[in-house]
């Protein structure tokens, strides 16, 4: 029905969309319904990215991520704004999926954009680059957090203080405590020993 309204011209309004979409995906067929919103895209249907956190959220939990990142392309290039909470399951899935760096993009891109993740997902994507050895970029996502309002909480300087004394950098990881306690925040006993561990093993 949906691609013969198309195929007569017919638009279809933001709510139309959001009806097709979430019916398709919850009769498991979601690989149809993201078919049917790139159509609905590429023939100028009006399409409000807060309304398509569903068929992000489907696509995820299938495992379908590559689908979810084509889509989210295809907002990006539309100038169409997604939700936070879709841009954090996307994050996530990518986080679970140990698909660290392409995660790492997106990230960046989304809050270059202005559209930034819950604190949830910030922080479970920081502790997750901090452990496979990418604590400078993580530090250098945590800044640009920053900047967009984002703020990083104990939590997010936790795990940069153990990435950096995991990598054995003693320098970055003092700074990184100093900027903690600046900001309000006492670090935890567990952040001192790791911090003492870290600059024990290079010495």
């Amino acid at each position: 029905m949906a691609y013969e309204m198309l195929e007569l011209g017919i638009e279809f309004s933001a709510i139309t969309c959001e009806i097709l979409i979430d019916g398709l995906c919850r009769e498991g067929m979601v690989c149809r319904a993201c078919d049917l919103l790139f159509d609905l895209l590429r023939k100028g249907a009006v399409i409000d990215g807060f309304d398509c956190l569903n068929i992000v959220e489907w696509l995820c939990r299938k495992g379908e991520l590559d689908r979810a990142l084509e889509l989210v392309d295809e907002f990006c290039r539309k100038r169409i704004l997604l939700s936070p909470v879709a841009c954090s399951i996307v994050i996530d899935g990518l986080r679970k999926s140990r698909r660290i760096e392409e995660g790492s993009r997106l990230m960046e891109r989304m809050m270059t954009e202005g559209v930034l993740p819950d604190s949830v997902t910030f922080n479970c994507f920081i502790e997750e680059m901090c452990c496979v050895g990418q604590t400078m970029d993580a530090n250098r996502l945590r800044l640009l957090a920053s900047s967009k309002g984002l703020n990083p909480d104990g939590v997010t300087y936790n795990f940069l203080v153990f990435g950096f004394s995991k990598e054995g950098k003693k320098k970055e990881g003092e700074q990184i405590v100093d900027e903690m306690l600046d900001e309000g925040f006492i670090p935890d006993l567990a952040t001192y020993n790791r911090l003492m561990h870290g600059l024990c093993q290079r010495n």
